[in-house]
């Protein structure tokens, strides 16, 4: 018997950079809630942006944002984990004067870029939810930051976060984790790790939860679930980690299906 579903949202749940969720799903966590079954929305979105999304229900799921660097029950920190603020400013110092490239920082303490992009700035906010604080040099030695995420507005994605993987791979985990997304994150920092806490805290095993997701830094959730899905729409390398791979993406409601299909 299931008892813990973890799901990414972006591209698994909804469009990337929307927070428009299915009505249908929100009431069908709440009746899994009801029957004992637990739901945790597992993304690289900073905690504010997942509560904009599931606010209808935020009360009846977890939360692990930043990619596992927060775990939040009903609004309450059950744990956390932050860069080294020596760190942070050492790939600020890189990344923050890069061409074509957006830098945001998610924090306790809200979001913070160098951005000047009043489009994508817009974006970010309607359609992710985030409060962005702008600092041009990103400068922010008081503040515990969680994550440090860029958006590449060119290039191949892969080649770029091995080029950094290259630099900054001793030091941080680094996740492709859009489309034009990647994102830094403290050594002990992944999806899987965030879920793996959760299990314990909730005293379920892996043989009790099934996993979703669409991207890079969803993989390492599979290794914790009996069941793991790709959906239909996610990159060639979730689909060989998943052991099953669905029919439907994002954009048909597969998860909510799928959901339907195990638990009636």
């Amino acid at each position: 018997m299931y008892k813990l579903i973890v799901s990414d949202v972006d591209g698994t749940l909804v469009a990337e950079g929307t927070s428009c969720l299915n009505p249908q799903l929100l009431d069908y966590i709440k009746d899994l809630r009801k029957r004992g079954i637990y739901f945790a929305a597992v993304s690289g979105r900073a905690h504010d942006s997942v509560k904009f999304a599931f606010e209808s229900v935020y009360d009846d799921i977890y939360v692990i944002s930043d990619n596992g660097a927060y775990i939040y029950e009903r609004g309450k920190i059950l744990t956390s984990t932050v860069l080294e603020p020596d760190l942070f400013l050492q790939l600020t110092g890189y990344l923050k004067d890069i061409p074509n490239v957006y830098v945001m920082v998610s924090s306790i303490e809200g979001g913070f870029t160098n951005c000047t992009d009043e489009k994508f700035n817009s974006w970010m906010e309607k359609g992710y939810g985030v409060s962005l604080h702008y600092d041009r040099e990103l400068y922010l030695p008081d503040i515990h930051v969680s994550k440090l995420g860029i958006y590449c507005l060119e290039g191949d994605i892969y080649e770029i976060a091995a080029k950094w993987k290259e630099k900054f791979g001793s030091s941080v985990n680094i996740f492709i984790a859009g489309e034009r997304w990647i994102d830094f994150l403290p050594k002990t920092v992944c999806k899987g790790n965030g879920v793996e806490w959760l299990q314990k805290y909730l005293e379920i095993d892996k043989s009790q939860t099934i996993a979703f997701g669409d991207q890079n830094n969803d993989i390492t959730m599979f290794s914790h679930a009996a069941r793991g899905y790709a959906v239909s729409n996610a990159k060639e390398d979730v689909k060989a980690a998943a052991s099953h791979v669905m029919d439907e993406g994002a954009a048909d409601d597969g998860v909510l299906h799928e959901l339907r299909r195990i638990f009636g």
